[in-house]
């Protein structure tokens, strides 16, 4: 019986070895392949970082959002004085104008005009600052077919007053 175990484990064991014996050459580490991988990830690293540091992610403050606005265009605008930024206030909100200092700030505004119905909603949710310009992305949410919803014209709008800025801005619908 021990002659027979024997038996069966030779070949296993012989087997075992000349697999691990045939490595293809693509399994055998080059060091002068490591050394080049690691210098493309540290030139990643540093192209990343450099592209940090030509942009981020800029603090806003909300003015105004609201469903019921009077404004009833669809429109995006970068308001950098006072009576373009009271002109566009009184067609949006019945509401006295809040202040804005212009000297050091910026208004954008958002509109998705006149809407049939409850469940549309439009905001900005985030402005990114790159060497050129700044993108201001928004978020437009639409009522599903089954959503309940109100049955009342609504007009959706997001004000919001930011550092002033002088960069192209480019508007990005999610």
């Amino acid at each position: 019986m021990k002659k027979t175990k024997l038996f069966w484990i030779l070949p296993v064991v012989g087997i075992i070895f000349l697999a691990s014996a045939c490595a293809s050459p693509a399994e055998v580490e080059d060091p002068e392949l490591d050394r080049e991988e690691e210098q493309q990830e540290l030139q990643l690293d540093r192209e990343d970082e450099k592209q940090e540091l030509q942009s981020g992610v800029l603090d806003f403050e909300t003015i105004s959002k609201d469903t019921q606005s009077n404004y009833q265009e669809d429109g995006k605008y970068v308001i950098k004085d006072e009576n373009a930024f009271e002109n566009l206030w009184q067609d949006a909100s019945d509401e006295d104008m809040p202040e804005v200092d212009f000297a050091s700030e910026m208004v954008i505004a958002v509109f998705m005009g006149e809407k049939s119905s409850g469940g549309y909603d439009v905001e900005i949710v985030e402005i990114l600052e790159t060497e050129d310009t700044l993108e201001v992305t928004i978020s437009e949410t639409e009522p599903g077919d089954d959503d309940m919803v109100t049955m009342a014209l609504t007009y959706p709008e997001h004000i919001i007053s930011l550092e002033n800025i002088d960069k192209e801005v480019n508007f990005i619908v999610q």
